[in-house]
């Protein structure tokens, strides 16, 4: 290596002589001092070279060898003749003193600027680099310790410094300087340095590190060098600490081996060189740092962060509720995907109850990590993650930030109240401080972590935020919260822990302060509107009527006064001016926005909701309320708010947003335009006990799943479920199309709503009301672009055979709005003796009225709502005492009216006359239809004899009909039961009449009027009946009906329009139109309306009927309808 420095000796040489001749000319020669010669090692002196003796010229090596000690005394000036050394074999040199100021200068003897012209030559020479040779320490034993030293113009043929064959050397606030080779040199195995505090300038290498030596490098600087630190490949870095040192201009020769800061030429290993400066705040010149200008690294070197890199403000993640893990010591509660699975009722989160005050059930539980991404490959066929800041936490460490270094997270216990999670972020964001030594922090805040940053900028200085960024927050709160407390959710954590049940989160929150705190505020129904409505009260709640109505379900109420108190109106009209505030927002997933209380009977409700847009937990009003400036407030579309934070578009811009480098031309999720925050696509509803699954055209799932958990496995479905009713979103999406399946959990009626979306504004829906189903039943439908075109099929019986449905009613956009009910009125008519006391009979007619909508149906119930029949004409009640007539309406957008009351009473009146319907109350009758007919010595129809002990009156014998009570009925007729007939009728008519115990009675019994018409004909009554009606009889005034129609006369209930559907039958059999002032036509159309008949038959008139029938349709009578028909050409 002796002749590294050949290629710039002249240079230094020429600087060196300028400077001198300048200094001379200006009468600044330094004057030369009286100097101590020194030959070898001075053991006259016991080795030490004091400062009274200085300056020393060293004539000869020094040679400190047999455990020797060299002592030169601080200030004491050593020059070193040409080719001079000093050279340490099992000895020691000490140089200077660590406590001292004045400094040892270790010198060229050609160096007239300390000490003089001690050589006495003048000007005739000037220092250069490698006059003298080094200062050696050549074996294990040997040592040199250097504090407080300049040591210039060494290294001929070695470095200043050379250490080999482990050899040791401490030096420190030294400067070593023009080297004609090394600064320092390390070689041989097992040396020793430590160099701190110290320059090393005008070197070939500052410092050369070879096979296995040791190396603690710190807090120098190595300047204008070829290379500053060059390693060769046989160190081992494991022996290598090189931190906190300056690299700065080691570039000014050019050539090879080429400059750098550093040069590692190990291909193996990975050389640590962080926490250093390069020169430039850019940092080092690499091919991974590419804005880099430093200093150069060659190899692989770790560099990142380096000491000067420009100040990096730390930051803090800030989970939302339930994005903190809490266990129970080694016992992971939440949130243990496996136990969730495999643990349908997820009871073992029972530890996570608070006490009623709002304290642990379990004091126990703690705070571990926030929830950073969970996955269950072993359960689930395909790789499943939940991301939740997982990767936002890498897409920052890719920007260069370490976490525990400059990035940071809060995990809290998301179960208390916010005001206490807000003092330990009040600890966390001072230990941040203290630790990375910096004035401000940056804060990502995300749902509910929002609120608590908030609260921290409510209670201290705002100096200690830099930027906050918003990530789905509900500053106003959200009617999620609300839903969870009432009826159970998961708030929007659906899609992340998919497998969690709703009654559990539903248990654990009721005394969890922070749900309450996430409540919709007073403020959120000033600014956005009311969210909770009954329409069963026809009222929609103000905010203390919302609370009223929680307390009256059983929820804490010191709770929701906290929660009152903690949305003061500094809070929710938060100032965020002067603050740099940015704001991310969900702005276009269908959101639950209003909870409706739509219907109710006795203990069953019907809900509906309302969507709106937002991230599907946070309504985007609540998300918005906060004064953010536009240019700062960003929507993110096509969100999930339980993973909004590692959202591809939402991570990189919160990363662009604490970077200062915010673009988002390359962000398609992301957009500043608000007309792109709506939702479009299709809601499908359903009120019953039936379970809703959507499969789109990948086969992915919504719905229940077999352990009764919810899967939300379609990007951008919304699933809400309160009670048993389910409601879905289903956005457009091109290419892509649901299957919609319904499964029946019991036996009743369901209704259906498919609504159509458009700009988040519900334009039409189609609606079906009160399916009838069992147990096993099952239903398909097929959604349309119109909901007019919405097909629903019914296997009512789960046979695998589908029927169509028909839709009920096709609604606008101001129909489908539609909350208010219909009224019906109720109208009583006949001899009444008071306002509710009627003489034998009453006639009944009921009318609604709707707004809106329109009415779809009327229902009346004569048995305190156990059956509910449809009105579709005046009945009458003729049933002797008191009877109470429940009524109700509902209209075309579902709602139904809540039902109404009166009851009458019936008193009978004796031997009263009765006049008939008009034109006549028999076929065969030869009365005027003015005459009257006596009725009070009839029973069941036509007039018998009745002997002198009969016991059962018409009443008691219809209301054995009814009540299918057989003992009375048998007893009656004075008839023994037939087990076997009754079985035989109910093969042959229960699939066409669906026989219940009343009908089978009366077709195998019939009573005394009827025992003429035989069983056959009995079932065909009730055949006409039905046909009439629609339905069988059911009520003792229905039975009634039966044997009037038995018995050739017209029933009390009638069914106009049933009546005027016969209008065109008789014009087509008889050829000219009906008029029902005639009595004749009238018979005509009452005998083919309800099939009265015949007293007496004759087959020979029924054969031309027959014949007459033929020609008139050109085929024989098959129908009930037929028959009628025929009955009335005959007879």
């Amino acid at each position: 290596m002796g002749g590294k420095g050949l290629i710039y000796y002249g240079v230094i040489r020429l600087s060196i002589f300028i400077l001198v001749g300048f200094l001379l000319v200006m009468g600044f020669a330094n004057q030369a001092h009286s100097a101590t010669n020194l030959n070898g090692y001075p053991s006259g002196a016991g080795g030490l070279m004091s400062f009274t003796n200085s300056p020393y010229i060293v004539t000869g090596d020094i040679q400190v060898k047999n455990g020797d000690t060299l002592t030169i005394e601080p200030g004491v000036i050593v020059k070193m003749q040409s080719n001079r050394s000093i050279i340490l074999t099992n000895g020691k040199v000490i140089i200077g003193s660590a406590t001292s100021t004045s400094p040892v200068i270790i010198t060229s003897c050609h160096d007239d600027s300390y000490a003089g012209d001690t050589n006495a030559n003048g000007t005739s020479t000037s220092p250069s680099v490698g006059d003298w040779k080094k200062i050696q320490a050549s074996s294990a034993n040997s040592q040199i310790t250097v504090n407080n030293t300049i040591v210039r113009y060494g290294g001929f043929n070695s470095g200043v410094f050379e250490l080999l064959s482990g050899a040791q050397a401490t030096i420190a606030s030294t400067t070593i300087e023009y080297s004609n080779n090394d600064g320092i040199t390390l070689r041989n195995g097992d040396t020793s340095l430590a160099l701190s505090d110290s320059t090393i300038s005008n070197t070939y290498d500052a410092l050369t590190i070879a096979f296995q030596a040791n190396a603690t490098v710190a807090s120098s600087t190595f300047t204008s060098n070829r290379r500053g630190i060059a390693i060769d490949s046989d160190a081992d870095v494991a022996n290598l600490v090189i931190s906190g040192n300056t690299f700065s201009g080691n570039d000014w020769v050019v050539g090879m081996p080429a400059p750098a800061g550093i040069s590692f030429d190990d291909s193996d290993d990975e050389l640590d060189a962080r926490n250093n400066s390069w020169g430039d705040a850019s940092g080092p010149t690499i091919a991974s740092n590419p804005d880099g200008t430093g200093d150069a690294i060659i190899g692989d070197v770790l560099y990142d962060p380096w000491s000067d890199k420009p100040t990096r403000i730390p930051v803090i993640l800030v989970p939302g509720i339930m994005g903190t893990e809490l266990k129970k010591g080694d016992e992971l509660l939440w949130s243990d995907i496996v136990r969730m699975v495999t643990s349908p009722s997820d009871d073992f989160m029972d530890q996570l109850s608070m006490n009623e005050d709002g304290t642990p059930l379990y004091a126990d539980v703690v705070v571990d990590d926030v929830v950073r991404k969970k996955e269950l490959i072993s359960v689930l066929p395909d790789s499943w993650g939940f991301d939740y800041f997982y990767s936002l936490i890498q897409n920052f460490m890719d920007a260069g930030y370490e976490e525990s270094t400059d990035l940071f997270v809060f995990p809290y216990d998301w179960r208390f109240g916010i005001q206490i999670n807000t003092q330990s972020l009040k600890e966390k964001i001072n230990s941040v401080l203290l630790q990375t030594n910096n004035q401000k922090v940056n804060v990502v805040a995300h749902s509910m972590g929002g609120l608590i940053t908030k609260q921290y900028l409510l209670d201290n200085s705002t100096s200690t935020i830099n930027k906050i960024t918003f990530v789905g927050t509900p500053h106003l709160g959200s009617p999620k919260a609300t839903k969870t407390i009432l009826f159970g959710d998961n708030l929007g954590v659906e899609l992340a822990i998919p497998f969690l049940n709703t009654d559990e989160v539903k248990k654990i929150s009721k005394n969890m302060l922070s749900i309450y705190q996430l409540l919709p505020s007073e403020q959120y129904i000033t600014d956005i509107g009311k969210y909770f409505y009954d329409l069963t009260q026809q009222t929609s709640f103000t905010h203390q009527e919302v609370n009223d109505y929680l307390i009256n379900e059983g929820l804490n109420s010191s709770h929701l006064q906290s929660a009152i108190d903690f949305h003061s109106n500094d809070l929710d009209d938060f100032n965020i001016s002067g603050i740099s505030a940015y704001n991310i927002i969900g702005c276009d997933t269908a959101t639950l926005g209003k909870i409706i209380i739509q219907n109710q009977e006795l203990v069953e409700t019907e809900y509906g909701i309302e969507f709106v847009a937002g991230d599907g937990t946070v309504p985007f009003g609540s998300a918005d309320a906060i004064n953010v400036s536009s240019t700062n407030t960003f929507y993110a579309k096509g969100v999930e708010h339980a993973t909004m934070p590692s959202q591809s578009s939402i991570k990189q811009l919160i990363t662009q947003i604490i970077t200062d480098s915010v673009d988002i031309s390359s962000l398609s999720d992301i957009t500043q335009d608000i007309n792109d925050c709506v939702f479009n696509g299709q809601v499908v509803s359903v009120f019953s006990p039936v379970d809703l699954h959507i499969y789109d055209s990948s086969g992915n799932h919504v719905g229940p799943d077999a352990n009764g958990d919810i899967e939300l496995n379609i990007a951008g479905a919304t699933y809400e479920q309160i009670g048993e009713d389910k409601f879905i979103f289903l956005p457009n999406v091109s290419g892509v199309s649901y299957d919609v399946q319904l499964d029946a959990t019991d036996s009743g009626t369901f209704s259906l709503k498919v609504a159509k979306v458009e700009n988040s504004e519900v334009t039409e829906t189609a609606y079906y009301n009160d399916i009838a189903i069992t147990d096993a039943s099952q239903a398909t439908v097929t959604l349309a672009t119109s909901t007019s075109d919405t097909i629903l099929q019914v296997d009512e019986s789960g046979s695998g055979t589908y029927e169509q449905v028909s839709i009920d009613a096709v609604l606008d956009s101001t129909q489908s709005a539609d909350v208010t009910k219909p009224t019906t009125l109720i109208t009583i008519s006949g001899s009444n003796t008071s306002s509710t006391t009627y003489q034998n009979s009453a006639t009944i007619s009921l009318s609604a009225t709707d707004d809106n909508a329109g009415v779809l149906k009327t229902e009346y119930s004569l048995d305190n709502s156990a059956t509910w029949n449809t009105y579709s004409n005046s009945f009458i009640i003729n049933t002797i005492g008191d009877t109470t007539i429940m009524y109700r309406s509902t209209d075309n957008a579902g709602n139904t009216e809540a039902s109404n009351s009166q009851t009458i009473s019936i008193v009978y009146a004796g031997s009263v006359i009765i006049i008939s319907p008009t034109p006549t109350a028999s076929i065969d009758s030869n009365t005027s239809e003015s005459e009257p007919e006596v009725i009070d010595q009839k029973v069941l129809g036509e007039q018998i004899e009745r002997p002198s002990n009969e016991q059962y009156t018409k009443t008691e014998i219809l209301m054995a009909l009814s009540l299918a009570d057989i003992d009375t009925l048998l007893d009656y007729l004075g008839k023994s039961r037939d087990k076997v007939l009754e079985q035989n009728i109910v093969l042959q008519h229960s699939q066409s009449l669906g026989l219940d115990q009343p009908a089978t009675n009366f077709i195998v019994y019939g009573t005394k009027s009827t025992t003429k018409l035989g069983t056959g004909e009995r079932a065909g009554v009730l055949h006409s009946y039905k046909e009439a009606f629609n339905k069988m009889p059911e009520s003792e005034v229905e039975w009634d009906d039966v044997i009037n129609i038995a018995t050739n006369k017209f029933p009390n209930i009638r069914n106009t329009e049933a009546e005027k559907s016969v209008y065109s039958i008789f014009e087509e059999v008889y050829n000219r139109s009906v008029n029902m002032s005639d009595k004749d036509d009238y018979t005509s159309v009452m005998v083919i309306t309800y099939g009265l008949r015949p007293i007496d038959r004759s087959i020979e008139n029924e054969k031309q009927g027959i014949k007459t029938f033929i020609e008139v349709y050109d085929r024989l009578p098959i129908s009930t309808l037929d028959w009628n028909i025929l009955r009335d050409i005959v007879y």
